[in-house]
């Protein structure tokens, strides 16, 4: 009976994983990698970086292990928004229409990618952290990329 409850409970487990990433993806499994035009970038603590990529109406993040992190695991996290905004750039405030994330998780290089679609015409915000040294260090890009 132990044995029933163990090989259950490893199943539910496992169909968590599968279905709940899905839930906040819309272009993420997609993007393959971080890869077109870098329209933002920042660093912070020496530790990591948040990156955005615009490509063909679409935008990627991800928030990169630097310095003294690189190659090393560490908990990393990175978000991205469409914002329905089409200025103010800089403006922390993004009323999203959609959004993609990554993580928490325990990653060498880098958290990512993530993305959303349909941004030619409006802001994009990205959020992104490392905790390295039992601190948090984290990047907020508020609105970026506006058309206005």
């Amino acid at each position: 009976m132990r044995k029933v409850f163990t090989v259950l409970g490893a199943l539910a487990m496992m169909l968590a994983f599968v279905v709940a990433p899905a839930q906040a993806t819309e272009f993420g499994a997609q993007a393959g990698s971080c890869s077109g035009s870098v329209t933002y970038q920042r660093s912070v603590g020496g530790v990591g970086q948040l990156k955005i990529f615009y490509s063909n109406g679409s935008n990627s993040a991800c928030f990169y292990h630097i310095g003294a992190a690189a190659g090393k695991a560490a908990e990393t996290y990175v978000e991205i928004y469409k914002c329905v905004e089409t200025s103010g750039e800089g403006n922390p405030n993004c009323t999203y229409t959609s959004f993609d994330s990554d993580g928490p998780g325990n990653w060498k290089e880098y958290a990512g990618p993530v993305g959303v679609s349909g941004t030619a015409n409006v802001c994009v915000a990205a959020f992104g952290y490392i905790v390295w040294g039992g601190a948090v260090h984290a990047v907020d890009s508020g609105r970026q990329g506006c058309p206005n």
